[in-house]
């Protein structure tokens, strides 16, 4: 008997790579829509949100949160969905007897 809340050691090959091809396909629907997160993104964001704030536009500070909030919500999503694809890929080739860095 297993316990499925001990983490991925825990799955059945099987169940590795099914949840590696969610992972992955969640990946590259957000490559393919712009949402993956990187330096430049943030920075151009954290540019927007002040130039907004200096001009006074009506209600920008409160515009620019909500903008910040939604955008930080679906970059965490991401980032996990990004860490748990390398924690089951690690898993993947620890069982095949790989060392391979990612």
């Amino acid at each position: 008997m297993v316990n499925k809340v001990w983490g991925v050691w825990a799955l059945d090959s099987q169940e590795l790579f099914g949840y590696q091809s969610l992972f992955d396909s969640i990946s590259m629907l957000g490559g393919a829509l712009g949402l993956s997160f990187s330096a430049p993104s943030a920075k151009s964001m954290i540019t927007d949100i002040n130039s907004k704030v200096k001009t006074g536009a009506p209600n920008a500070i409160r515009t620019s949160w909500l903008n910040l909030t939604a955008t930080a919500l679906i970059w965490g999503f991401f980032w996990n969905n990004e860490s748990a694809r390398r924690t089951i890929q690690e898993e993947i080739n620890r069982r095949a007897g790989k060392k391979i860095e990612l």
